[in-house]
């Protein structure tokens, strides 16, 4: 599917955003969607979500 920008380099399936913390790509989502008047501020919000991963988003 387009949307599911992803790699899986040996076995582990990276998105294709970079977490800034670590320097590497970003794991855990394969993707999210939150949808809103401004695509601009809704694809920052994305983002942050994706670079975030599932571990925190569950615990907030």
């Amino acid at each position: 599917m387009f949307w599911e920008k992803y790699a899986n380099i040996h076995g582990k399936r990276y998105a294709h955003i970079i977490n800034p913390a670590i320097g590497y790509l970003a794991t855990g989502l394969i993707s999210v969607t939150i949808t809103g008047p401004s695509a601009e501020f809704f694809n920052a919000m994305s983002t942050s979500i994706m670079v975030l991963g599932k571990s925190r988003i569950e615990t907030a």
